[in-house]
Parts: C-alpha cells; structure tokens; sequence
C-alpha cells in the first residue's frame, strides 16, 4: 500500500480503494460460472457491451494496458482513469546472485512439473539469499507437500530441512521419493506429520531440538501457504524462539475460513489482519462485498500473461468458461446443488450429475 507524507499510514488510500470496490461489486462478487443464473451481464452498461464486441484482440490488450481509443465510451473511460490511481507502477523484481543459480541441480532431475519447477526454482534462490543474510542454519518448510522443495534447497544448497506437513498421505509419499530420489538426504531433510498454526511453536522446537540439536537460527518457508495457513505462519513467526527469517508465497485467498455469519453476511477469520482496516470496512460495509470472490482478485491472471493469449486461446477459454456457467444454469433449473466437482439432486440420495 503506497504511502506519502500526506498519507502516511495509507489510511486514505484504503478508504479510497474501498469506496471503488463497493461501487463496481458487480465485476466480480460473482463466481465465474454465474454469468447466466445470477444474470451478471445486466449490471454491465450496455455501451461496455457493444464496444467490447467491436474490439480486435489486439485493441482487447491495449484496453488492460489502459490505452484507450477514440470511440471509448466516456463512462468506461472514467472507471479505467479511476482504476489506474490503485494499480501498481512498478513491480518490485527479486533477483538473485548469479553464483547462487549456478551449477545447480535441475528439479526436473526429480520429476517435476513445469509449474512447481518454474515456482521452485525461483523460489529456493531467494530462501538462500535470506539465510545467507540472516545467518541461518535450519529450514523449517510450512506445508511442505511430497518435499520437492524441502530436498531441492537440501540438495543444491546444503541447509537441513524440517519438513512439516498436515497431510499423513503426503508425509509418506514424500518419505518414499526421499528413500527412491534422495537417500543421501535422509537425515538431512526430516518429514513430520503436523498441522501447524499459530500454537505450533513449542511442538516445532521439539522437533528441533530432536533432530537438529545444534540449530541456531531458523528460517521459516512455506510455498503455497493457502488460505489461513498464510497468516497463521505469520503468527506463528514471533513465537517460534530460533526464528530469523521468514519466506513465504501466500495462495488462494479464497479458501480463507469464516469466523462468523450475521444473517446473509459472513466474515474472514483472518482478514483484514490491522484494526484501520477493519474499521474502514465496517464504516463503508466491506464485509458485504468482501467475500470469497472479492478475496480470488489476489489470484487473477495478470495482466502480463493475458496480453500475451492469442486469438484462439481466448476463443478457447471464453467457450470453457460459458460452458461451465450454461452447465450451471442446467443443473440449477433442475434442482442440483454444485459440490465443487459434481452436482447432487436435492430429492435424490444418490444421483449425481459429474462435471
């Protein structure tokens, strides 16, 4: 959040942003595949429709880059003007040393995929960099899955690893791939079934203590913290006594659990975090439009990568994505509940129809 002598706490800021988002709700407090039951398009101004409908899918690029034409209309013009005042100049790039990426064991050696391979490997250069900084000798990886990148970082950089992970199936899997990939790092890289939370410190210093009696600093990881497990391991962070640094990569916001509903309005046990912003969002009524899809605006697509689609691929997902909303359209009419991957007749105990 930008902050400037004449709003140094970023409070206006906020509130501004605040004010934007319950104005436009309607772009996006529905789910993708609601265009059709909740009749979303009526909310677009019918001047939006028609001039998106002219455009070129080079002019539909221009548009997210905020470069507009002539025949825009004026009140689309306005929310892009004003939409530009909360949008970031400048991304903050991370890079990391040279001598740190270099001679390294490629992950695709484990088995990989191209995303969690392209996540990893920027990712784990980073974690380097911050121990190095903060003199730590320990990793302790948050969520740490089948262990890709706990034995990466063991691998190509040396550091031992507590592995934690609440998953008793991943736990195994990973002690597997350890014994078949990785069985020099059998000791080095230790896996334990956990879940963790903000309470979870004296249990990891136990297991510290344990299996790495001779550990000074530690330094937290978690990649694809999801949901609340992003904001317990910032809670936890404080009470954990050998913590030095921390590295996470926050994910699907969505996911956040809710503390409480009040009639029709539900709220985040976890977010907002800082008590300005949970006054501004009760004095301008965010938690009304603050929910599971205002919290997916985190996880977008960026603008970066949708201007790179060619005319196909976004031919290929405008069909995928109005073929999902008429399936729920159908399904709705006909009395079917989703259940994420698959829909349940109310009258019926067993019938499902599958996506």
């Amino acid at each position: 959040m930008p902050q400037t002598p004449d709003d140094p706490d970023g409070r206006d800021f906020l509130e501004k942003l605040l004010v934007f988002l319950k104005k436009h709700q309607w772009l996006y407090k529905f789910r993708n595949i609601d265009i059709f039951t909740k009749n979303v398009l009526s909310n677009c101004p019918s001047e939006w429709l028609v001039y998106f409908k002219s455009l070129t899918v080079s002019e539909l690029h221009d548009l997210v880059n905020c470069v507009l034409k002539d025949t825009t209309p004026l009140n689309l013009k306005a929310f892009i003007t004003e939409l530009q005042q909360f949008t970031a100049r400048k991304l903050i790039e991370v890079k990391t040393s040279s001598a740190i990426t270099e001679n390294l064991v490629s992950p695709r050696s484990f088995g990989i995929n191209p995303k969690k391979i392209h996540e990893i490997t920027k990712l784990a250069p980073a974690i380097k960099e911050v121990c190095e900084e903060s003199n730590c000798d320990l990793i302790v990886d948050v969520g740490s899955g089948v262990g890709y990148l706990s034995h990466y970082i063991c691998v190509n950089f040396g550091y031992p690893v507590l592995a934690l992970e609440a998953s008793k199936k991943l736990v195994e899997t990973a002690r597997i791939i350890q014994q078949n990939q990785h069985p020099d790092c059998k000791f080095r890289v230790i896996f334990s079934e956990m879940f963790v939370d903000k309470s979870s410190a004296n249990a990891i210093e136990n297991l510290i203590q344990e299996h790495f009696n001779q550990t000074q600093k530690v330094c937290l990881i978690g990649l694809h913290a999801c949901g609340d497990l992003s904001v317990e391991i910032l809670k936890l962070f404080p009470k954990l006594s050998r913590a030095e640094a921390l590295v996470i990569m926050p994910c699907c916001y969505h996911r956040m659990s809710f503390a409480s509903e009040e009639g029709l309005v539900k709220r985040f046990k976890s977010f907002p975090l800082s008590k300005m912003a949970n006054l501004l969002f009760e004095k301008h009524d965010g938690f009304n439009f603050a929910n599971q899809q205002f919290l997916r605006l985190a996880c977008q697509r960026t603008a970066k990568s949708f201007i790179k689609m060619t005319k196909e691929e976004h031919m290929r997902h405008a069909e995928q994505c109005v073929h999902r909303a008429v399936l729920e359209l159908v399904a709705n009419s006909e009395d079917y509940i989703n259940f994420g991957f698959y829909w349940k007749h109310q009258a019926s105990s067993g019938s499902r129809l599958l996506r």
